[in-house]
C-alpha cells in the first residue's frame, strides 16, 4: 500500500513528466470527469497536467491513485464511466462518492 508522501511524489511525476495527461486522454476520461472525481476544479487538473503547478492535497494523492489505477487498463474493452483506482480514506467533499473500479469484459 503507498503512503500518502509516496501518493505526493507520484503526483508530482506525473505533473513534470506530463504522463498524467497521457494516461488520462488514453483511458479517454475528460478532464472535467476526473477532477470533479478527485475533488478539485478543471483548471487546477489543466495546471497540474501541464507541470504549471505542484499537486498539492488530498486531491493530488486522490490523482495519483486514479491514474495509477487507469494506467493499466485496456481502455477498448472498459465497461462504465471513469472509475475510481482504489477507494477510500479521503475526506475531501465527494471523495466518498468516486466509483468503483471498471469492470473488463471477458473477451
Amino acid at each position: 500500500m503507498s503512503t500518502p508522501g509516496d501518493l505526493h511524489d507520484r503526483a508530482r511525476e506525473l505533473a513534470e513528466t506530463g504522463e498524467g495527461r497521457r494516461i488520462r486522454e488514453r483511458a479517454g476520461v475528460t478532464l472535467g470527469e476526473l477532477a470533479a472525481a478527485i475533488g478539485t476544479s478543471g483548471p487546477v487538473l489543466s495546471r497540474w497536467e501541464a507541470g504549471e503547478a505542484v499537486p498539492q492535497g488530498e486531491a493530488a494523492t486522490d490523482w495519483a491513485r486514479v491514474v495509477g489505477g487507469l494506467r493499466h487498463r485496456d481502455v477498448r474493452r472498459l465497461e462504465g464511466p471513469l472509475r475510481h483506482a482504489q477507494g477510500g480514506g479521503s475526506s475531501h467533499p465527494g471523495a466518498g462518492s468516486l466509483p468503483d473500479p471498471p469492470r473488463l469484459r471477458e473477451p
